[in-house]
């Protein structure tokens, strides 16, 4: 950018000296930097400062998601596992009561043939 000033500079004192040869003082060179941004350079800028905080929201994001999904697995193997003791528990229980309804099914007709025997034989 500053060899483009100074060649732009340059052509211009020349030609400024050149046309105008009647002047009674020559032209000062003085070269500096250029201090402000261009319009260019502030774009570039401002996207990369928007690009680096979206991108820092999305890896926050990610993270976020991560853990939850951790949590969530945890917890899921928590619930699965209380699951299958309750399901264990529910079988015992259900085999129990099937077994003292077969024994009481086994009594009742036990009772009810020794009755019937009672009746025939009267």
């Amino acid at each position: 950018m500053l060899r483009t000033t100074i060649t732009q500079t340059t052509r211009t004192a020349v030609r400024a000296t050149t046309t105008a040869s009647s002047a009674s003082a020559p032209r000062t060179f003085v070269t500096t930097a250029v201090a402000q941004k261009t319009v260019t350079e502030t774009v570039k800028e401002t996207a990369d400062k928007v690009n680096k905080s979206v991108g820092s929201g999305l890896a926050d994001a990610i993270e976020a998601g991560e853990s939850a999904s951790e949590k969530l697995k945890e917890g899921l193997g928590v619930g699965v596992e209380k699951t299958k003791q309750q399901a264990g528990a529910a079988k015992e229980k259900t085999e129990e009561t099937a077994e003292l309804a077969k024994q009481k099914a086994n009594q009742l007709n036990a009772e009810g043939k020794k009755k019937a025997d009672q009746h025939a034989s009267t």
